[in-house]
């Protein structure tokens, strides 16, 4: 991102493992201990690696569609028609962030953006998870000056 220009960007992630990761380019994290994918993580949908990975937890082990809005503030509280919303803290020293799934074996499938480094406040709407082949999420960004830990915004009674 240069200046206050919003970025959107439509994607196709692969979801290996039912997940993929929004990262600094540069972190290292250690998504296999317990303690990334904790009981909290899983129910949330969503995984923190302080201060610059979080693991988005998918319905299904395929292609996901992804939507992504690098904004200037804070979307409003509109949540109808989601699943479920919940949003985290992302460092993003390096100025990159990548969007990947969780094994290292394929980085030409990975996919950069490059933003203005800083703090940023990620939220993650997650779509169509108990509709076959309608799963899809969007997420938007924003800057922050403090660095929060991960919150549920929405989250859909089962029916």
């Amino acid at each position: 991102m240069t200046g206050d220009e919003p970025i959107h960007y439509d994607l196709v992630v692969y979801a290996e493992y039912s997940q993929f990761y929004l990262s600094d380019d540069d972190i290292l994290a250690d998504t296999a201990s317990p303690a990334f994918w904790s009981q909290d993580a899983l129910q949330r949908r969503l995984a923190v690696a302080p201060p610059g990975l979080i693991g988005v937890g998918t319905a299904t082990y395929d292609d996901v569609a992804v939507s992504l809005d690098v904004v200037d503030l804070s979307p409003g509280d509109d949540f109808d028609g989601w699943d479920q919303v919940v949003e985290a803290s992302l460092q993003l020293n390096s100025g990159q962030l990548k969007i990947a799934g969780p094994l290292p074996h394929a980085p030409d499938v990975s996919f950069r953006v490059n933003v203005v480094p800083g703090t940023y406040r990620v939220r993650v709407y997650y779509g169509g998870l108990r509709v076959p082949g309608a799963e899809h999420y969007h997420i938007v960004m924003w800057r922050e000056t403090t660095y929060d830990g991960p919150l549920i915004l929405h989250a859909q009674t089962q029916p």
